[in-house]
């Protein structure tokens, strides 16, 4: 009867520790995973994500709204161009005509070309400005739904195989252990969730 008592208390104190390390190894990867999918995603395999749909429409919609930006900025060179073309600044004096110049008269002149020329641009740089805020936004969306695609496919990864497919998969993983280390109740309270 001894035995079977120490048998049975044995298995409960080894399977106790296994599952202690299990979870340990989940919140290690865990760690891992999310040091890899919010990192730089140049090192993350085109492949995870580029024939997702999300990600398809999301980048056809970036490059509508790149070619929007384009567009509004050629439009706005263009005018500016004309506008310097169409109205001239006022001119600096010159040795012929300095001795007879006013150059209160300069400077009025010249305040007022540049609340002419501020007023006439304002639409065609609003524009362009309120294009490249768009496009912004839209390359964060883009980013950040990479990021949960690359999420979700680690999640269905296996450690080994993301070990051996993820460039500095295992100096992330390295770093989550040498992490754990120095804190592991800290380490357990962040990832093991």
């Amino acid at each position: 009867m001894k035995k079977l008592l120490l048998t049975i208390l044995f298995t409960l104190v080894l399977s106790g520790g296994a599952n202690a390390d299990e979870k340990i190894d989940k919140a290690l990867e865990k760690c891992a995973d999310t040091q890899i999918f919010l990192g730089n995603l140049k090192d993350i395999d085109k492949s995870y994500y580029e024939n997702n749909e999300i990600y398809k429409i999301m980048l056809s919609d970036k490059y509508a709204f790149q070619s929007i930006r384009d567009e509004a900025g050629e439009t706005f060179t263009k005018s500016y161009k004309q506008y310097w073309e169409d109205n001239p600044r006022p001119s600096y004096p010159t040795r012929e005509n300095i001795a007879n110049y006013n150059f209160d008269d300069y400077r009025k002149a010249s305040d007022e070309y540049e609340k002419k020329e501020t007023a006439y641009l304002k639409p065609f740089k609003d524009k362009m400005l309120k294009a490249e805020e768009v496009l912004k936004k839209q390359e964060q969306l883009l980013k950040e739904a990479t990021q949960i695609i690359i999420r979700d496919k680690l999640l269905t990864m296996g450690l080994n195989e993301k070990a051996k497919t993820i460039p500095n998969y295992t100096k992330k993983f390295t770093l989550c252990e040498e992490a754990y280390s120095k804190t592991p109740k800290g380490f357990m309270l962040e990832w093991s969730q």
